[in-house]
Parts: structure tokens; C-alpha cells; sequence
């Protein structure tokens, strides 16, 4: 827009949490910035020093040519584009363009694609580091290559899970997600990873990791006595609500937690954290019994949760 103030042309968008400018030549960077700075004021905020950056044209064309850059690189160097991963169905993508091509032989095999993603994360470990392969693209190829693993029940991420956590915990979603995936095909190994990482004293998980984390615990996966113990400490009033609902529903697939126990945890939960405890009644008993059957009528949330878990088991 034009700001009869600065007297130059400005071209911007705002996102959720930034604004973004464009300047024609240098000289207008300044105008540009104390004009906002002056409506921002206005409207009772001011503008963060340590986030307002100004960039050239051909810094600001290398930045975002970078991710495209490193792409191309990592193509070459695991012999496989993760670009084309779908996260819904764990197939790989094809263009209208290549399927012309190669006819039917388009789509790699899960044997390939296994492969790959196990190139892809060793190529994550040698580069973790900063480096010049761009942060955001080396956490997508670290989720594709997971959840790649995970769609085809391949025990190979499993080495690598430990220094996925401790180099970035916030992806401990994607770990338990991929170990949930796995545990059907390899119950045991899941299991003793857990265990080496919780009983074992090898990682620290916070609240937030042990609800995604304790999600693979679920059967096929035997729980041991020392894993029991650290699954139901998991379950009293120190944790949240959603952790120890989450905790209470492993222990009652495994058959360690009792109707009594259930009914006494349901009424200390609020209602976001009740669903597991809804699931768990339907694992350990039918609806005759009154403690059951109370929490089954307290809503039709309630019974549509019971009716299909009761369905799967």
C-alpha cells in the first residue's frame, strides 16, 4: 500500500504472527519500518528487535531456495525422494508425468522404500549438527523416513529412536507413532526399548512423552512387572489428567487395572481426559457391571467410544 508518510511503495502480507515486507530499494527499508513500528504502537503492541530482520534480494532468493537445494541433495545422497511421501497413507506419490513414463513400475516397493528410509536416517544422524542442510528439511525427512518405517512395519528406525529424542524431543510424537506402528510385528524389541529408556534410566521422558511414548505399550507388547510399575506410577495425582487416563487404558488392555480403580478415576478427570478411561472400561468389563454401565450412559460420547473399542477387541 501507499504510506503517505514514508512516501514510498510498500508491498506486504501479514501471517498468523509476522509481517512481511517488500521494499524497492534499500532507502525505503527505514521509512517502511518506523511507519509500522508507529501503527503497531498505535494498537498498543510494539515491534520484537531480536525478530525483525532485513534481508537482501539475493539472501531473501537463498533462503528460500535452500530447502530445494537440499532436497536435490539428499535425493542423490540416499537414493530416494521422500518429497512425494503421503503421510495418510504411507504411499509414495507419483506426478501424471512420471507414471507416462514408467508405466506401472512408477510406485517403489516396500523393499525400497525400507531401504531408503534407513539411508535417510543415517544421512539424519551424520548431519543432525548444524550444518548446511537447512533445519526444517532434515525434521521432514526425519518424519518421513520414521512414519515410511512405521506403514511397513520395519524394525530399522529402532537404534535410532534414542538419539531422535535426545537430539529432538519435541518429536517424541513421531517415535511413539512409529513404535505403535511396529509393535504388532516386533512386541519384544518395543518392549525393551521402552523399558532401557524408563526403567533402564536411559532417557528422561517428560509428561507429554510418556503419553506418546506409553501408547506402544499396548498389547501385542508385554508389559514386565518393573514396566507395570512405571506405567501405573504414571497413573496418580502428580501427573495430567490426559497422561493418566492414557496410562490407566495400557494397564487395562493388560488386564492390571480394576473396575473399582476405573470408576475412582473417572470421577477425578475432567471430561477431555476421560475418553481412554471410557476405552478402558470397555477392555476390562461388559456393561452389567454398574460401575460400567454408569460411565457408558454419562453421554453418547461416551457410548459411541465403548460400542467401538468393544468392536476391535
Amino acid at each position: 500500500p501507499w504510506d503517505r508518510s514514508s512516501q514510498c511503495w510498500v508491498s506486504g502480507e501479514r501471517g498468523q504472527a509476522h509481517f512481511m515486507f517488500v521494499c524497492e530499494t534499500p532507502g525505503e527499508v527505514g521509512p517502511a519500518l518506523e511507519a509500522l513500528s508507529e501503527e503497531v504502537r498505535r494498537l498498543g503492541f510494539s515491534l520484537n528487535d531480536s525478530k525483525t530482520h532485513i534481508y537482501s534480494k539475493a539472501k531473501y532468493v537463498e533462503w528460500i531456495t535452500a530447502s530445494d537445494t537440499a532436497w536435490s541433495d539428499i535425493t542423490l545422497a540416499v537414493e530416494f525422494d521422500f518429497q512425494g511421501f503421503d503421510p495418510y497413507s504411507g504411499e509414495f506419490l507419483t506426478s501424471e508425468e512420471e507414471e507416462d513414463e514408467d508405466g506401472d513400475d512408477a510406485a517403489p516397493s516396500d523393499e525400497q522404500i525400507v531401504e531408503a528410509a534407513s539411508r535417510a536416517l543415517r544421512y539424519w544422524r551424520e548431519r543432525v549438527e548444524p550444518g548446511t542442510v537447512p533445519p526444517r528439511v532434515l525434521r521432514r525427512l526425519l518424519t518421513q523416513s520414521l512414519d515410511s518405517l512405521g506403514f511397513r512395519h520395519g524394525d530399522d528406525a529402532l537404534e535410532h529412536c534414542l538419539p531422535i529424542l535426545r537430539k529432538e524431543p519435541q518429536y517424541a510424537k513421531a517415535v511413539g507413532r512409529y513404535l505403535s506402528r511396529i509393535r504388532d510385528a516386533h512386541p519384544q524389541a518395543v518392549a525393551r526399548l521402552i523399558e532401557s529408556w524408563t526403567v533402564g534410566g536411559r532417557q528422561h521422558l517428560s509428561p507429554w512423552q510418556s503419553q506418546w511414548i506409553g501408547s506402544a505399550l499396548l498389547p501385542p507388547t508385554p508389559l514386565s512387572q518393573d514396566m507395570a510399575a512405571w506405567v501405573r506410577e504414571h497413573t496418580g495425582v502428580r501427573w495430567p489428567g490426559s497422561l493418566r487416563s492414557r496410562m490407566a487404558y495400557v494397564l487395562a488392555r493388560h488386564g492390571r487395572w480394576e473396575v473399582e480403580e476405573l470408576g475412582a478415576l473417572y470421577e477425578q478427570l475432567g471430561p477431555a481426559a476421560r475418553p481412554d478411561l471410557v476405552a478402558a472400561a470397555a477392555a476390562i468389563g461388559d456393561e452389567g457391571e454398574p460401575t460400567v454401565r454408569a460411565i457408558v450412559d454419562d453421554g453418547p460420547l461416551n457410548r459411541w467410544i465403548y460400542d467401538s473399542v468393544r468392536e476391535r477387541l
